[in-house]
């Protein structure tokens, strides 16, 4: 509903739920939500988790066409 309400292509929403994801720490995990699609990515090292984020926009946008 947020990507309709606010117009987004996507979202990537940091998952806080511990001490050892999230800010002032070198691991995340990571919820990304685009129009009919999502992907968890696990807890792992911050640089990976951007990797793999690049990955799915630019996969992401060469599917839409644009």
């Amino acid at each position: 509903q947020k990507l309709q309400d606010k117009n987004l292509d996507m979202i990537a929403a940091n998952r806080v739920d511990d001490s050892t994801s999230g800010f002032d720490v070198d691991f995340n995990a990571l919820s990304i939500y685009w129009p009919n699609g999502e992907k968890e990515l696990e807890h792992q090292p911050k640089h990976q988790i951007a990797a793999h984020l690049i990955d799915i926009i630019a996969h992401t946008y060469q599917q839409s066409g644009s």
